[in-house]
């Protein structure tokens, strides 16, 4: 009731418009556990599961079966992805190319073909590309230095004294890669923030990438800091057909997230990435 009363009486939301589901979980990062939404051969949608780690230092423990629940509740087949993974360290341009961070191999108690005949037998794609995830970040996702704009543009967080190394890297990287229909990438600097202490003591890399697309706008994550308008003026200078909507995320980014990570979009129609095996 209280979501309601904020949404109408605060933003003038029509309630018609929004759904809310009520499912158990811990935490507010939908983006690592909950649904990888696709579309399998014939159009339908499908959810995909994957394997959900909590961080010790948080109650996390409900939030793995948060995809099953979801998926029971819209009536959709799920799917499992049995590698232990989450939904920020997968960017798909929905055209055959998967970015993903080095992560995805570290993480698994299986060897790199095996990660990929696993990755293979889920998702549709022809091109993995792989890039080395941010120093002392815990999650090592790739939504933390990337974001893609369209198939062949990709915004890259700007090098750092602490990152200029893993950054650099990773637009060189995608300098030289091709995307699966074999075009080179546009490849466009972002800022990124100064490392941010969370209580003094806990290093937080708060990152401009963290943006969703979703219905012609941009929802791009701000930080209260001078850096926000180059940031915002680079998105609607590369997405001039997307309205570009900057979301105070001073809090969330106390938990190391921003707009992506506290978000999952579910594709609507055709044109999102197939997922194989149903």
């Amino acid at each position: 009731r209280a979501v309601w009363l904020w949404l109408t009486a605060s933003f003038g939301v029509v309630i018609e418009n929004v759904c809310l589901m009520i499912l158990p979980t811990d935490d507010v990062w939908v983006r690592d556990y909950g649904p990888l939404g696709g579309l399998d051969a014939n159009g339908r949608q499908v959810a995909v599961s994957a394997i959900y780690d909590p961080l010790t230092t948080y109650p996390q423990t409900r939030d793995n079966a948060m995809p099953e629940r979801w998926a029971a509740h819209r009536g959709l087949p799920v799917r499992p992805l049995n590698l232990h993974t989450e939904g920020g360290n997968l960017w798909s341009d929905g055209a055959g190319t998967l970015l993903m961070s080095d992560d995805i191999f570290e993480r698994q108690q299986l060897s790199r073909e095996d990660v990929l005949r696993c990755l293979h037998n889920t998702f549709n794609f022809d091109r993995l590309i792989t890039l080395p995830p941010l120093w002392r970040e815990e999650t090592g996702h790739v939504d933390l230095l990337v974001k893609l704009i369209d198939a062949q543009t990709v915004l890259v967080g700007a090098p750092t004294a602490f990152n200029g190394a893993r950054l650099r890297d990773a637009a060189e990287i995608l300098r030289c890669e091709t995307n699966a229909r074999g075009q080179n990438y546009r490849v466009i600097a972002l800022p990124m923030p100064p490392p941010y202490l969370n209580w003094l003591v806990y290093p937080v890399w708060r990152s401009y990438t963290n943006a969703l697309t979703v219905n012609g706008r941009v929802l791009v994550p701000t930080f209260g800091i001078a850096s926000d308008a180059e940031a915002l003026a680079i998105y609607r200078e590369v997405m001039p057909e997307h309205e570009v909507i900057g979301i105070d995320c001073r809090a969330a980014a106390n938990g190391g997230g921003a707009v992506h990570c506290l978000t999952k979009e579910i594709p609507a129609a055709q044109g999102s990435a197939t997922i194989n095996g149903l």
